[in-house]
């Protein structure tokens, strides 16, 4: 583990006090976070300058949401190319995630001897902690749905579950699937009993633990507990009507955070998102949108006017714009990330519902949730074995989560049941671009990466690396 903390502590300065990012054997928390207000501002550190950008770049290149765009020079084409090895494309959502655990450790440690002298005082420790808890258990699930073979054998390994500050030198081992999630689930026991007042979206909240609830039940195969922890918020909020859906991921407007359960929100300091596939000062497309995903457009579904930039595309020329990060608030290319939404509840209680044979109600399922998204013509929803099931559902998946950072562990996790893997248009691949991936392939997990392997005696790598 040597490597990965001297990296994430030293690669990436927050707008807490840089003191705390230098190596942990050369700073304690404790001599960072003296009184409340630096606790404070720590946790607000972490949450500014919490990066889901890794994950959105990989599941979006990688697969079928991208094609190589018409301003390219080169800009992320070994991951188009499907080019992972221990040392290319594996670091980043290691060493994103790994970063902010590593931070909210430091909280958590520092918070014990912060003193508390009111009950406003103790709810707000209490509330900081809380949030440490459930990020830290948010992003070991980052970790487990990438570099775990599976997640639903609790026996096969899965990821470092680091709930703790390690020494500068500690050489840590591989916890199984099984410890991981047991341990996730600790986390998120401790953080709903810290928990106290309203909750609030742009920070972890009580109904981002329901929510990693859900997600957890469904990855580990307990498809009654994922569709009773869907309905728990299922039954609070309420899907965005078609112009609060535009609404949403531009930041502004009627009911534009209606879905939105847990989000990262972006100001104008912080990187912009839209930087993935844009070059940010001129605008130009290294990356586009993919005909695959284009050729999923349905008349009346109002997510392609999302997914697309409309006002620049020109599909008669192959030129489809990626149009789910335009920019707020002034900036180009920045948004909020919106991590949770209501609408994956509803499709993980049609997934569990489909994986438990109950093809009707999954249907109704689907079909209230598509019934949201078209203003006109909603497709009709029937099913008749859980592949059918399955594949219609990775479908809506793609076309809800496009460009959010879902696609790869979506087909990874669900390539046993829907039997495919990574399927390009034609138009979108050749030469040394890959047009399929298949489901049997080891590259639906990802390498430890090599930092890791070279650094940690007690690493142990995945299958095909």
């Amino acid at each position: 583990m040597k490597k990965i903390f001297l990296i994430i502590t030293a690669a990436i300065s927050f707008t807490a006090c840089e003191t705390e990012y230098l190596p942990n054997d050369q700073l304690a928390a404790a001599t960072v976070y003296t009184n409340l207000k630096d606790l404070q501002d720590g946790m607000n550190g972490v949450m500014g300058n919490y990066n889901p950008y890794p994950q959105i770049t990989f599941n979006s290149i990688f697969t079928d949401e991208c094609k190589i765009g018409k301003d390219s020079g080169g800009q992320q084409v070994t991951l188009y190319n499907m080019q992972v090895t221990a040392a290319v494309n594996a670091n980043d959502i290691w060493i994103a995630n790994y970063r902010t655990i590593n931070f909210a450790n430091k909280i958590i440690d520092a918070a014990a001897g912060i003193p508390t002298n009111t009950p406003a005082e103790v709810a707000q420790k209490n509330n900081i902690l809380a949030q440490c808890y459930a990020l830290r258990a948010h992003c070991h699930l980052n970790l487990l749905s990438h570099y775990a073979t599976t997640m639903e054998d609790p026996a096969a390994l899965g990821v470092i579950y680091l709930d703790f500050v390690p020494a500068a030198t500690a050489q840590l081992p591989r916890n199984t699937v099984g410890e991981c999630f047991t341990k996730m689930t600790e986390d998120l026991n401790t953080a709903q009993a810290l928990f106290t007042g309203a909750s609030n979206k742009i920070f972890m909240n009580r109904e981002a633990i329901t929510f990693m609830r859900a997600k957890i039940a469904l990855f580990t195969g307990d498809n009654a507990g994922a569709i009773t922890n869907a309905d728990a918020l299922i039954s609070q909020f309420g899907l965005a009507t078609t112009a609060e859906y535009v609404n949403m991921f531009a930041d502004a407007g009627a009911g534009f955070d209606k879905e939105v359960i847990f989000k990262a929100e972006r100001k104008g300091n912080n990187a912009f998102v839209g930087g993935i596939w844009y070059f940010t000062g001129t605008g130009g497309a290294f990356m586009e949108m993919s005909n695959s995903m284009f050729d999923s457009f349905q008349a009346g579904d109002v997510r392609p006017s999302v997914l697309m930039w409309g006002a620049e595309s020109d599909p008669s020329a192959n030129l489809h714009l990626i149009g789910k990060y335009l920019g707020s608030e002034g900036f180009p290319y920045m948004n909020d990330i919106k991590v949770m939404r209501i609408s994956e509840m509803h499709l993980v209680k049609a997934e569990a519902q489909a994986k438990l044979s109950q093809f009707t109600a999954a249907a109704a399922t689907m079909q209230n949730y598509v019934n949201a998204r078209y203003a006109s013509g909603a497709p009709t929803k029937n099913y008749t074995t859980t592949q059918n099931a399955i594949i219609d559902i990775l479908e809506e998946r793609k076309l809800e989560f496009g460009f959010e950072g879902h696609r790869y562990v979506d087909l990874k996790r669900l390539r046993a049941i829907s039997n495919t893997g990574i399927e390009r248009s034609s138009l979108d691949c050749g030469g040394a671009a890959p047009c399929e991936l298949s489901p049997s392939d080891d590259r639906f997990t990802m390498p430890i990466p090599l930092a890791e392997m070279n650094a940690n005696r007690s690493m142990v790598q995945n299958p095909g690396y």
